[in-house]
């Protein structure tokens, strides 16, 4: 988060008027002469009883020598610091703690979203500056638009305020890719087969060439850690006419980054634009709906022939040996197949793990 110097206090123009006066030994009423204006209106604006018009703020710039954009902003900064001090009382409502509660406090602090604060009107300040919103009441109404929208558009079930605030970073970060592609399906499907190639990549590169490769299509990649309370492997939807893909790396390994990848470009490929899907992956049989399991089935099939597969799983047993036979004649990582073969119950979620990538999300701090 980008700090700023906010002084604790603020001079208004009339002390900054007096000190000037003094410093040249003028009087008030020579002053007034001088400028035109009643000597009870320089009076005023000394005693900071009154503020002053642009119009008197040229005046002062003819006089004294001193811009008039000087006195405006001492004027205007005058007025905002109180404005702030007001407000920031209005802030320290104990109703607000428990509203602050609900959020991801500490996974907005490691990406330096929020201050390091345990001052309640700092925290409530930077997190509506996060959520884009003017008051803590105002994203009562944001929410509940939201929470409204996630139900009806969402096969997801576990949406809270972390999962909210996960999606709008995302958002947010997407919105910063300033892509002059108009997104086309066609170009995608084309390239899927090139991005299949960079399974066999250690991470650094193979998510270097995959950002380059959907920012030139025009599809937005947003990478970003898992909020706590959130269970979410990925989400896709579309902002305006661009498909944003979100990723987690919730379970760090290679193989779970490659599937859900490609699962969320099937929703991208097959279902609708006014749809968002949030994706944890996981489940039983009963709770996946008909456009997960058609992003399950795209995922598996782009990743793994079915042909291939339907003669590979008909060994029975899997070695190590067997799997990275495989995967070279596939030209594919040998942990993803190890993935599938455990998603499909053929081996234990305790074997052969060592032929995936650990793959992490640097938790890095995030300007916006």
């Amino acid at each position: 988060m980008e700090t700023k110097y906010n002084p604790d206090y603020s001079i208004h123009p009339g002390d900054y008027l007096a000190e000037v006066l003094e410093s040249r030994a003028m009087s008030q009423s020579e002053f007034a002469q001088r400028t035109g204006l009643a000597t009870k209106t320089i009076n005023h604006i000394l005693s900071g009883k009154s503020s002053f018009s642009t119009d008197v703020a040229l005046i002062f710039e003819r006089t004294l020598g001193i811009s008039a954009n000087i006195w405006i902003g001492l004027l205007e900064n005058y007025h905002l610091f109180h404005a702030r001090k007001e407000e920031r009382k209005k802030l320290n409502y104990s109703s607000y703690e428990k509203w602050l509660k609900q959020f991801p406090l500490k996974d907005l602090t490691k990406l330096g979203l929020i201050r390091k604060t345990k001052v309640t009107a700092e925290r409530v300040e930077d997190l509506m500056r996060f959520l884009n919103i003017a008051s803590p009441d105002a994203w009562k109404q944001v929410d509940n638009n939201q929470l409204a929208y996630y139900r009806k558009n969402s096969n997801f079930k576990d949406t809270n305020q972390a999962t909210a605030v996960w999606l709008h970073l995302a958002k947010r970060l997407a919105e910063r890719q300033l892509t002059h592609v108009e997104f086309s399906k066609e170009n995608l499907e084309r390239n899927l087969s090139q991005i299949r190639k960079l399974t066999i990549e250690t991470q650094d590169i193979a998510i270097a060439r995959l950002n380059k490769i959907c920012f030139d299509l025009g599809l937005k990649l947003v990478l970003l850690p898992e909020f706590k309370d959130t269970h979410l492997s990925g989400a896709a939807f579309w902002a305006q006419s661009s498909p944003i893909v979100a990723l987690s790396l919730r379970h760090k390994r290679n193989d779970h980054f490659w599937f859900s990848f490609f699962h969320e470009v099937g929703h991208i490929l097959k279902h609708g634009k006014k749809s968002i899907f949030l994706d944890s992956l996981e489940g039983t049989a009963s709770d996946i709906t008909i456009e997960e399991e058609e992003a399950n089935q795209f995922a598996s099939q782009q990743l793994i022939a079915e042909s291939d597969w339907d003669s590979f799983k008909m060994n029975f047993q899997f070695s190590d040996d067997l799997v990275q036979s495989f995967a070279k004649k596939i030209e594919i990582h040998p942990g993803i197949i190890v993935g599938r073969l455990q998603r499909e119950g053929l081996l234990p979620y305790s074997r052969l793990n060592e032929l995936k990538e650990k793959w992490e999300i640097e938790q890095k701090e995030i300007q916006l």
